[in-house]
């Protein structure tokens, strides 16, 4: 089965080819960045994401109220991992 190109879907296969922190290329507040970032490292919710696989993900942004939005996800694959 073919699955269509996403945009998460390809930041993840970039992350993965790459073994090294990637920068997600989009802004998102605050509360988003932290529910992504949430969702990535309890590897749900996010098309391209395997069951079994471990990714690393950390958000930051401004302290400022006024730019709430301006905050960037980063990701780092963790590999697969035996499923119990």
């Amino acid at each position: 089965m073919r699955h269509r190109r996403s945009f998460w879907r390809m930041q993840l296969e970039q992350a993965r080819r790459s073994g090294e922190w990637v920068e997600i290329p989009r802004y998102y507040t605050r509360s988003t960045a932290a529910q992504f970032v949430s969702d990535i490292r309890g590897g749900r919710r996010v098309a391209g994401i395997q069951p079994d696989e471990t990714w690393f993900a950390e958000w930051e942004g401004s302290d400022s109220p006024t730019e709430d939005h301006l905050c960037r996800i980063h990701v780092r694959y963790g590999g697969r991992h035996a499923r119990s």
